[in-house]
Parts: structure tokens; sequence; C-alpha cells
């Protein structure tokens, strides 16, 4: 089993392996190679047409987003490939004997008997989206927003926290939205994760910076809760307003500002994380400039940097691209200013003490999720004194005695 892209597609290629039998940790010792692909970007589509083709000599079953928006382009390419939709994930062991499986069915994606790597559990709460964003592929894929109801929710994180998984990953295509077509909302379902009487860490997915903040009273009161990680991810994509409603955007760059200023008042440890998008085909070199300035004054900790590239059958497709070397200068430009806001944001903690939850090798998160490398047992919570930073990370003190 192979997958790629999001924490969604980690678990239905969990879902999946499970379904056909037991996963093996290469192709060469594999009688069905199960491939999870991804095509939220123009060069991860190029990555897995590659990989198809390296994989194509070989029993291969390809799932994942491609699969639900260009079936016929994976057949173009593997014509012996079987194709698995990302809603027949539970009905993985059938496309052996069919062939293919595609259509959207309405399915709640939970219930692997691995959820993630222990100890962080990969917990879906919906599925979908109610944007328009004229950029956007994965709308194609994953459709309309579906909410799992809360209590399936809750039953879930009750069952990975008895198999001993510590820290709960509330994933969603925009967690922010969740409920809506339920009449609930995101703070509703937190507000009963946390009445569990377990101990966890609750990690919460990306989200629309505007639905956050209209929750923002509710949600920073449940962030309080030492089981909640100070951290929100509000992808903002562009600081210029006018490019945000060419993009279809359901929020301006103020709503981000605003949410980012209201999140480090009550959290000032913590980390707030966007993605931006550069080089979208109306972007002016004045637009890209507000981009600089809202990453100034935002002071995101972490931030996602991608080039804008053409996906097909969206609405942005038709458009002129702007040249390469204009999009590439900029990318660098963000990103290096995201590295110099994240440094700073890190050297303000070395020499106090923090609390870390460790989820890796030689690794954990604080509090406000930020890494810090440490050397203790995975699944614990340690007490630890900063001292060194660099702009990905925190250094434990005696990490390299």
């Amino acid at each position: 089993m192979e997958w790629h892209g999001c924490p969604f597609s980690h678990i239905e290629s969990r879902i999946a392996a499970e379904r056909i039998g037991e996963v093996v940790d290469s192709p060469e010792k594999a009688d069905v190679i199960l491939l999870f692909t991804c095509i939220v970007k123009e060069e991860t589509e190029k990555k897995m047409i590659r990989r198809i083709k390296e994989l194509s000599g070989k029993r291969l079953i390809v799932g994942g987003c491609m699969v639900d928006v260009m079936p016929e382009k994976i057949k173009e390419i593997a014509p012996d490939a079987l194709l698995l939709g990302t809603d027949h994930v539970d009905h993985a062991e059938d496309v052996l004997e069919k062939g293919k499986l595609l259509g959207f069915r309405n399915i709640t994606k939970l219930g692997a008997a691995a959820p993630g790597e222990w100890p962080v559990a990969i917990v879906p709460i919906s599925e979908g989206c109610i944007g328009q964003c004229t950029f956007c592929i994965t709308k194609k894929a994953r459709g309309r927003l579906w909410s799992y109801p809360v209590e399936t929710v809750v039953e879930e994180v009750k069952r990975v926290v008895r198999l001993g998984y510590r820290e709960i990953w509330l994933t969603a295509q925009d967690t922010a939205i969740y409920g809506i077509d339920r009449g609930e909302k995101l703070a509703d379902l937190l507000d009963a994760l946390l009445d569990l009487p377990y101990e966890f860490r609750i990690r919460v997915g990306m989200g629309d910076p505007s639905f956050f903040l209209r929750q923002w009273n509710r949600l920073k009161d449940l962030l309080h809760d030492s089981r909640v990680f100070k951290m929100i991810h509000a992808p903002v994509q562009s600081g210029s307003n006018r490019v945000l409603r060419d993009m279809r955007r359901m929020h301006t760059a103020q709503d981000f500002i605003r949410l980012a200023g209201k999140f480090y008042a009550q959290f000032p440890e913590g980390s707030v994380h966007t993605d931006i998008i550069v080089g979208y085909p109306t972007e002016t070199e004045k637009d890209f400039e507000k981009t600089l300035e809202l990453i100034k004054k935002a002071r995101p900790y972490k931030v996602n940097v991608s080039r804008y590239g053409r996906r097909p059958g969206t609405e942005a497709e038709p458009l002129k691209k702007i040249p390469g070397w204009i999009v590439q200068n900029r990318s660098r430009r963000a990103s290096s200013l995201a590295r110099k806001v994240a440094l700073k944001l890190n050297m303000e903690l070395i020499g106090s003490r923090v609390n870390v939850f460790v989820d890796e090798n030689n690794a954990g998160r604080t509090e406000g999720y930020r890494q810090v490398l440490v050397k203790r047992e995975k699944g614990k919570t340690v007490s630890v004194r900063i001292a060194g930073a660099t702009a990905g990370y925190l250094i434990a003190k005696g990490f390299y005695a």
C-alpha cells in the first residue's frame, strides 16, 4: 500500500487495505499494489502519473482523488489498472472481481483498525465543501459537504483512544464548516469530545478563516482546554481581496488578519498555520506585495507556499498564466519572509519551559503545536526547557548532549 496527499487519503487507504488483506512493506512482497493518489497540485498530478507508470506492470489498484476526477487518464497510462473510487473504499475487495468501483456514495470513513501511525489517529469528521474556488480540483472528487454526526465521531474517538492512540487529528476538507449541513457546528463537536473522560490531544484540521471567526467566542474557550492543541490552520491563499474575489474565496484578507490577532491574543505561544498560492493568473505585483504585508501583520507560524498550477476542468484553467520566472521569484520571497517570521516566533520561546507531547521518534509538539526535538518516549508528555530554535522547530535542552 502506498498513499499520497492529505490525512483523508491516508485513512481511506488504510480502510481499503484492511478490506483487501495483510499490508506488507514493499511492492516486491505484494500480490496486489494499492496506490492512493492526490491531484491537488499540478506537480502532484505529474508525480502520480510517473508512479502509475512505474507500477503498471504489476497487479495495481489505483485509488484516491485521481480516480474520481480523471479515470480515463489512468486507464490511458495503465490499461490493466483497477480503479477504486474514494466512496467505495469500504468495498475495496470487490474491485478485484469487478475491475472498477466508481461513483458517489455517502459513507462514513471511520473504523480503520490502524487509523494512523501511533500515537496519532486520523479521524475524519466530514467530506466535501461548500465553496466554489476557481482553482480547486478537489471539489470534483469530494463533492458537497457531508458532515458525520457528532455522536458518530465521538464513538470513533472513544474507540481509537481505547486502542491506545493519544493524539487525535480531526480532519476534513474544511473543518470550520463542519455541521452546517446538519444544523450543528465545529464547536458543538469539540464540546462533546471534551466531555469524554479520557486523556488525549486534539488537533483541529484546516478550515475557512471566516467560519472560524463566526465561532470564535466558543472556539477560544474550547481551545483553552489542555487537551486541545493551541493551533489553527486557516488557508488565506492571498493578501489581496481582489485576487480572493477572483478565486471565489469565502473570506477577505482582513478576516484572516483579524482571526490571527484574536488567536495570538489568547494563545501567544500557539501557532497559526496558513496556505498561500502565488502566481494566480490575475495576481499583479501589487497584489503579491499585499500578501507579503499580510504575512508581516498576521505573523503565521507556518506558511505552505504553493505556485499556482492549472487544474483540469476548473474555472481558472483557461486564464493566461503568469511567466514561470515571476512565479518562482514570488514563491522564494514569500517563503523567505515566512521563515523569518517563524524564526522570530520560535526565538521568543528560548529559555522557557514547555510541555511537549512526544508523537514522533525524537520529536514532539508543544501545546501550541510547535515541533520540539526531544529524546523521550513516544506517547508521553514531558516538561522541557527550550535551548535553541530554527524556523521549523525548537530544540529541548540536552537534545544534542
